[in-house]
């Protein structure tokens, strides 16, 4: 069964989600929202994707994720919490790099690619001293900006595949 959750613009998910076969499930956010819990089991089976249809970030809490995340809308993107590790992939399917962002705010991992279909416009690494987000596939924004968010020292990136970017800040 690939069931659909649909969540209203400003909606919250508290707690784990689970598919009952891997790659099953889907959940559509109709703007900002946040999923607070692990999505899909890194053991085990893995959410089909978390969508943001529509223009806001959706926060996506710390924890293992096995899903991969789509930003459907030109408006739309991801925030990852410290400590968010993505097993899969974070793709830009709303048809153009508009202005689609994701943030990571501390130490990440993403296995999969990143903007594969459609670059991103920003892609925000904001961590302090020893947080560092590390991109195993490949990794297309228009902008990388490496920084810090309010926090002593500067934030790492480790890519482990192609990077493609205009500018890099």
């Amino acid at each position: 069964n690939n069931a659909r959750l649909k969540i209203a613009a400003g909606g919250m998910l508290v707690g784990n989600i689970s598919a009952q076969a891997d790659g099953n499930g889907q959940i559509q956010f109709a703007g900002a929202g946040e999923i607070r819990g692990k999505i899909g089991d890194t053991g085990g089976n893995g959410i089909g994707r978390v969508e943001a249809n529509g223009a806001g970030i959706v926060k996506i809490g710390a924890g293992d994720h096995k899903v991969a995340f789509k930003a459907a809308n030109g408006g739309a993107g991801f925030t990852f919490a410290d400590g968010a590790n993505v097993t899969g992939i974070i793709d830009n399917t709303s048809g153009a790099v508009n202005n689609t962002a994701l943030t990571f705010e501390g130490s990440s991992t993403v296995t999969g690619a990143v903007g594969g279909t459609h670059s991103f416009k920003t892609i925000t690494v904001a961590g302090g001293t020893n947080k560092n987000v590390k991109f195993e596939g490949a990794v297309e924004a228009t902008t990388l900006n490496i920084g810090k968010n309010d926090q002593e020292g500067a934030a790492k990136v480790t890519i482990g595949d192609d990077l493609t970017v205009t500018d890099i800040l």
